[in-house]
């Protein structure tokens, strides 16, 4: 996040809700991650490359599934030269985002219990 303002490749000025609209949307990457590494856990799947490609395969679905959150709805977001209301979809996005991480982990926290 601060590498593209200290290098000036940031266009216009930076505001203090730049940032923190920056900082949102690495935790809720970050979310995400957590929530598919959570079904990627050895009490889930046992064998490490299973793992590896179910992992593999949701973030490349995340990035490459048009309006899926977060990442991608984050990409288009970001990518804008003015954004247009940025809080309201940055709100919309991390809802949706706690949405799916709930559920993913829901789902490991199932199957991890059913597997023990």
């Amino acid at each position: 996040m601060v590498v593209p303002l200290l290098a000036q490749d940031y266009p216009g000025r930076a505001t203090v809700g730049d940032v923190a609209a920056g900082a949102a949307g690495h935790l809720l990457v970050a979310l995400l991650g957590v929530a598919v590494g959570s079904l990627g856990g050895r009490a889930v799947i046992r064998r490490s490359g299973w793992a590896f490609l179910l992992a593999a395969a949701v973030c490349l679905a995340d990035v490459a599934i048009p309006h899926a959150p977060p990442t991608r709805q984050l990409l288009v977001l970001f990518d804008e030269d003015t954004p247009h209301g940025l809080a309201q979809s940055l709100a919309a996005n991390g809802a949706e985002t706690l949405l799916v991480a709930a559920v993913l982990i829901a789902l490991a926290l199932f199957m991890a219990r059913r597997r023990a």
